[in-house]
């Protein structure tokens, strides 16, 4: 029994998933710095992270978007 999932609920699933791949390279970055003592090693991951931290983080154009295309469905 699958029941509807509302718009919102949606979203927060989304934005969610979206973040925890955006902290799984801050995580890599975070390893690669305790596996080899290397502080350079990790700064490649980290401008990586904030530049897709800014294109996933959520906002409220992105919410109305998606209610936009799925009340056209």
């Amino acid at each position: 029994m699958s029941q509807a999932k509302s718009p919102v609920h949606l979203y927060f699933m989304l934005s969610i998933i979206q973040m925890a791949m955006v902290e799984a390279i801050y995580v890599y970055g975070f390893i690669v710095f305790i596996l080899t003592a290397r502080l350079t090693y990790m700064l490649y991951f980290y401008p990586i992270g904030i530049a897709w931290s800014f294109v996933y983080w959520p906002r409220r154009e992105k919410y109305t978007q998606l209610l936009e295309k799925l009340n056209r469905t």
